[in-house]
C-alpha cells in the first residue's frame, strides 16, 4: 500500500541562532502553503555522537589556527557566563527566548540511535528534506548528519538550499561530498560558491534557489510576526557577530549623524570585548521574532549577517553590511555575495568605513530587487514543487 506523502525536515532549528531557527521554521512554513504534511527531525537523541564527531573534527584541525582560535572563543564564553554572573543571567535570557522558539516547531518522535531513525523515517515518510543554512560545513561533513547517509535508498532525498558554508573544499571533502551527495535525488544550494562544488563533486550542476527566509516576502513575514514596536525612539540596530571594531565605530558614526540611539544584540554566540559600550541599549532576551521585529521598526540596521540584510530588504529598510571575514579559502563571505549579485545592488555593501554620505547617497531600488526576489522566489518554490512532487498531486 502506497504511502501518503508525508515529508521529514533535517535542519538545525535547535541553534541558538536567528538565521538558523528562522530559516528552519520558513522551511516549515513553505511546505504547509504548498500544502504538504510535514516534520521536522528531532535530533535531540543523536547529540552525543553528532558532537563527539565534531570533536574528532577539531582535534584532527588544531594546529589550523582560525578554527582552533575559533572553538576556544566559544570555551572562554561558557567560562565567562559562569564567572561573571551579570552576563551570565543575560545571555540565560537569550538562551530561553531561543528555546521558547523551538515550539514553533512541529518534531518527530526522538529516536536515540542512527538505526531507529533510520527506521522510524523509512516506516513514516515518503520525502526527506535537508536544508538550509550552513549544514554541509567542513566539520558537518565529518559528523555525517545532514549528509543523509543514515537515511534507507528508497526514501527521496532532497537538498533546498544547502550551504557548504565556505568558499572551496579540499580534495578529501570533494571526495566525501561526492560520496553523500550521489545519493540524493535532487539537489539545489543557496550561493554561486556551492554551485561549483557541487559540480566538482559530481559532474552536475545543481539548481541555485533562495534562503527559506526568502520564500515569504515582507507581507508574508508580517502576518507571522507580531507588529509592536519594541523600541519607542528612533534606532540604529546593530547586530554584529564579528570581532571588528570599525564595524561598531561605523555605527556609532551613523548615529552621531542621524541622532538615532543604537540598539545591540551583543555577545551573539560567544562573549566578544568589542561589544562592551559601544551600544546605547543591549538587547538579550529578543527571540527569532523579536529580531524580525527590531529589524522591521528600525530606522538603520548595520549587519555583517546575512540574514539580517535579507530581513532588512524585505523590510524595505535603510542598511549598511559589512563583510564579517577576510577573503580566502575558508571564508563565509559567499553568501553575502550571492544575495548581492540576485539582487543586483551592492551600494550598500561597506568597505569604506570613514564616508558614510558614500552609502546614503544611493538609494536602494527597492521596485527593482522585489521584482528580482519575486522570480527568484517563484523558480525556488518551483524547485520545491518538483523535488518533492506537488504538481503531479494537481
Amino acid at each position: 500500500m502506497m504511502k501518503d506523502k508525508k515529508v521529514a525536515i533535517v535542519s538545525c532549528y535547535f541553534q541558538h541562532n536567528y538565521g538558523s531557527q528562522l530559516q528552519a521554521f520558513a522551511t516549515q512554513q513553505m511546505l504547509d502553503d504548498l500544502g504538504i504534511n510535514n516534520y521536522t527531525i528531532d535530533n535531540s537523541g543523536l547529540d552525543a555522537s553528532v558532537k563527539g564527531a565534531k570533536v574528532k573534527y577539531y582535534l584532527s584541525h588544531i594546529t589550523d589556527y582560525r578554527i582552533f582560535a575559533n572553538k576556544m572563543g566559544y570555551v572562554f564564553s561558557r567560562l565567562y557566563q559562569k564567572i561573571n554572573k551579570s552576563y551570565g543571567r543575560k545571555a540565560a535570557k537569550r538562551a530561553k527566548a531561543f528555546n521558547s522558539y523551538i515550539k514553533k516547531f512541529r518534531l518527530t518522535s526522538k529516536c536515540s540511535s542512527y538505526k531507529e531513525l533510520a527506521d522510524y523515517v523509512e516506516r513514516e515518510f515518503t520525502d526527506i528534506l535537508v536544508g538550509s543554512d550552513q549544514l554541509w560545513l567542513p566539520s558537518n561533513i565529518d559528523a555525517d548528519y545532514y549528509t543523509l547517509n543514515w537515511v534507507p535508498k528508497e526514501i527521496n532525498k532532497i537538498s533546498y538550499s544547502t550551504s557548504f558554508g565556505v568558499g572551496s573544499l579540499t580534495d578529501a571533502y570533494i571526495a566525501k561530498t561526492k560520496a553523500f551527495l550521489s545519493r540524493f535525488q535532487y539537489i539545489s544550494v543557496r550561493e554561486v560558491s556551492a554551485v561549483t562544488i557541487v559540480e566538482k563533486a559530481i559532474g552536475q550542476k545543481p539548481e541555485m534557489v533562495c534562503d527559506p527566509t526568502l520564500l515569504l516576502d515582507g507581507n508574508r513575514w508580517a502576518t507571522i510576526v507580531a507588529d509592536q514596536e519594541l523600541i519607542n525612539k528612533p534606532y540604529i540596530l546593530c547586530y554584529l557577530i564579528g570581532n571588528n571594531q570599525e564595524h561598531r565605530k561605523f555605527a556609532r558614526m551613523l548615529a552621531e549623524k542621524t541622532g538615532c540611539i543604537i540598539v545591540s544584540l551583543p555577545h551573539m554566540g560567544k562573549y566578544k570585548k568589542v561589544d562592551k559600550n559601544y551600544s546605547d541599549i543591549e538587547e538579550f532576551d529578543a527571540g527569532p521574532e523579536e529580531f524580525v521585529n527590531l529589524i522591521k521598526h528600525a530606522n538603520y540596521i548595520c549587519t555583517d549577517s546575512f540574514h539580517a540584510t535579507v530581513f532588512s530588504i524585505l523590510n524595505h529598510k535603510e542598511f549598511f553590511t559589512f563583510m564579517r571575514f577576510k577573503e580566502g579559502k575558508e571564508s563565509t563571505n559567499t553568501r553575502i555575495d550571492s544575495l548581492f549579485d540576485i539582487i543586483d545592488f551592492d551600494k550598500r555593501l561597506v568597505s569604506d568605513f570613514g564616508d558614510i554620505d558614500k552609502y546614503l547617497k544611493n538609494p536602494i531600488p527597492y521596485d527593482k530587487i522585489d521584482t528580482r526576489l519575486s522570480l527568484y522566489r517563484e523558480a525556488s518554490i518551483d524547485f520545491l514543487k518538483k523535488a518533492l512532487g506537488k504538481n503531479d498531486r494537481n
